[in-house]
This record gives structure tokens, sequence and C-alpha cells, in this order.
């Protein structure tokens, strides 16, 4: 016949809760070593031989067993540590029956079981563990070796033994505490900023969405003006004959060309956006991709590339297009003479370079951009504010530099986009 175990009984611990118990034993063992030091060599107290025998070597055999089998198992179960804590236990409860019983101020290190099991065991062995330490203690109030039926030197030195005992268990309780409070305070802190974190890339990303929602209907309002548009020109190409005008519709035609593929790619960028992943993607096609965008908005305008001598797959989504293609646009406007763009790979990850030959900005300037959406009328606003936010998904940085005749804007982004994704 199987004994069925209750489901916290097969509960894997953690590691930090096994730290904490290891924490716990090797503190007991240390407060029962300088407790018998201190009544046998201080106050001359002659304790039963079952203190020095029995009591205190099963305590050190189980602290030391225990960091024995820790590195070899890695993860303990909570019925297994449990059991642990009730040998530690029962091996406390006949230490201090020995010793006095309550009247051992070393009773109140009772305290100690209870608060370890608190932060480390789930409801129901908790729970178990502080029936079990109370029952402990009211049954060392009842049943224990009499403190006076040993050799005592004096009352003076008992009374002197008791408040002393009382202010270094008090002193070793807070020590104790303090082992533990402060790990879990720096737990609490980084689960802290991993939440705010968190919430953080959520408002990004619903921001990116809704821009690309906005986008999406904007393209579809302006597809029906820009096809009159269209129209009216294939009918005023019918209907003008002179050289002139047939010069000035070419040029409205070319435009409107490139209105249509402008709205055709946002529309595409919009849907993209709205269907989130990332996707494997070689680096030398992310640029060229980029290059037609920006080609595609700036026909008349060159784009020096300089790519990496090895070829590079990146792990990416569409956003960081988006990213790059702000920083090519803002340079331009600037910098109609001169744009370029430089991928350099290093041992801390990717880094793209947009070099302008703007006239620059102030250190002040440079400091501002992308921390915050601006509304001003030469731009350096949204555009900057969005690659920001998209640059810090990656866990990137962005970064503005303003040399003697040129601007450099630089996204530096970690080895990870570079790595195969893990497929859960």
């Amino acid at each position: 016949m199987s004994i069925s175990l209750p489901g916290w009984w097969r509960t894997p611990m953690q590691a930090h809760q096994l730290q904490f118990f290891a924490h716990y034993m090797l503190f007991l063992s240390c407060v029962l070593v300088l407790a018998l030091s201190w009544f046998h060599w201080v106050y001359h107290i002659h304790l039963p031989d079952r203190m020095y025998l029995l009591w205190l070597p099963l305590q050190l055999i189980g602290t030391f067993l225990l960091y024995l089998i820790l590195p070899r198992f890695k993860s303990l179960s909570q019925g297994q540590v449990l059991a642990l804590f009730v040998f530690s236990l029962m091996v406390l409860s006949g230490y201090l029956y020995d010793s006095g019983g309550a009247i051992n101020p070393l009773i109140h290190i009772l305290i100690a079981p209870i608060a370890i099991g608190l932060v480390i065991f789930s409801r129901q062995p908790a729970f178990i563990l502080i029936l079990l330490t109370t029952a402990i203690y009211f049954l060392l109030n009842r049943f224990y070796v009499p403190i006076m039926s040993m050799k005592i030197p004096s009352l003076n030195a008992f009374f002197d033994w008791h408040l002393s005992g009382s202010a270094a268990v008090f002193l070793g309780i807070s020590v104790l505490v303090m082992m533990i409070v402060f790990p879990l305070r720096q737990k609490l802190d980084a689960q802290q900023q991993d939440l705010l974190k968190n919430q953080k890339q959520a408002l990004q990303h619903e921001y990116l969405l809704a821009l690309a929602t906005f986008a999406a209907s904007s393209a579809h309002r302006l597809g029906t003006p820009l096809n009159t548009l269209s129209l009216i020109e294939s009918s005023l190409r019918q209907t003008c004959s002179s050289s002139q005008a047939q010069q000035d519709l070419d040029i409205m035609a070319d435009q409107l060309n490139v209105c249509q593929k402008a709205l055709s790619n946002i529309r595409r960028k919009a849907d993209q956006s709205a269907r989130p992943g990332r996707f494997s993607c070689a680096l030398s096609d992310f640029i060229a991709e980029v290059k037609e965008e920006f080609t595609l908005l700036h026909p008349m305008q060159e784009l020096p590339i300089t790519l990496p001598d090895t070829p590079i797959t990146l792990h990416i989504d569409n956003s960081l297009s988006l990213a790059v293609l702000n920083l090519l646009e803002n340079a331009a406007r600037y910098s109609p003479d001169y744009v370029a763009l430089r991928c350099e790979s290093n041992d801390d990850g990717l880094v793209f370079q947009v070099i302008d030959h703007g006239q620059g900005l102030r250190d002040t300037e440079l400091s501002q951009l992308g921390k915050r959406p601006l509304t001003q009328s030469d731009g350096e606003g949204i555009g900057l504010y969005l690659t920001q936010m998209i640059v810090e998904r990656y866990q990137g940085e962005l970064h503005f530099e303003r040399a003697e005749n040129e601007t450099r804007a630089e996204i530096r982004l970690p080895k990870s986009i570079m790595e195969a994704p893990i497929h859960e």
C-alpha cells in the first residue's frame, strides 16, 4: 500500500530559499558551539555529557551534510527541507532540555526557525513548522533538566548568565534577521525594477501600435485624393498639347508615383507593426531595404553605406528599420548634400551610425533629442522619440555626437540581436 504525499511535499525549493536554510543551519551550529563554550569556560557550569557527545555533534554533522549535498542536489523539495528542519528542531530541543529548558535564554532562538520557515515554505509546511516549534516551546516549559541541579558557582553567576545570554540571543537573532531581510529587500527591489521596465515597454508597445493604426488610417484617407489627382493628371495630359505642359505633367506624375509608393509602404509597415514578432534576416538585406525606403523619399540624394566584412544575421522585428530610417530622415533634412550610414560590429554588439554635414546642434539640444516628443516646426520631435523607444525595446542605447563639421547619431544594440532566439 503506497502512501500518497501532499502536493506541496514534492514542490521544488528555489536556490535562494535553500541558501536561507543553509545560513540558518550554520547560524544555529555557531550559536550552540558558542553557548557551550560560554557555559563551560566563562561560568563554569557543568552540563550533561549528552550536550557534548550527542546534541552538538548531531547539529554539526547535519550542517556539514547539508553543505555537502547542496552542490550535488541543486533542487530539494519542500518535504525534504521540512524533514531537515524537523531534525534540526529535535536536536535543538534536546540541547535546550539538557540546559534548563525555558530558563535557558537560548529558548528564544526558537523564533529563528519560525522566521525562516515563513520565508522559504508555502502555507502548509510553514504552518506545520509553527505548530511544532510552539509545541516544543511549551513542552520545554514543563520538562527540562533544572539548571540549579548543575554545578553553578553562585546565584549571581546564574543571574549574570541569564541576562548576558538574553542579550546575546537578541543580537544573534538580529543578525539572522538581517541576513534574511537584506537579500529579500534586494530581490524585491530587482523585481520592482523589472516590473517598471515591463510596464514601460508595454506602454511603448501600445504607443507604437497606436501610431501604426493612425498611419494606416491616414494612408487610407490619402489614397482617395491621390487617385483623384492621378485621374486629373491623365485628363490634363490628353487636353494639353504644349511641350511645357507635358513636362510639368511628367513631373506631377513622378511626384504622384512617389506618393503612391510611400503610401503603399506605410500600409505595409502598419500591417507588420500590428503583427509583432521577431524574424531573421541578413544585415545586408536589412540595409538594402532601409536604403530603398530612403531613396524613395529622397530620390536625388546619395547614401554611402559601409558594412562589416563578416556576414551578420539579425533577429529583429519591423520596428528597427523605422528607427534607422528616422535618423536618416532627420539627417537628410539638415544635410541635403551628404548623409552616410555605417554599420560596425564589436564585442558589445552592433552599431548603426548616421553621419551628416549639417550645421549641428548645441550640446544642450543634443542631450534632449529622443528624450521626449517635441513640437517644433523644423522637426526633431516625434521621429527621434520613436527611435529612442524602439532602441530601448532592444535594450540598446541612442547617442548623438557633434564634431566640427559633422553630426553623428548612433544606435548601439546588444549582441542578443545577432544571436539565435530560444524557442520555448
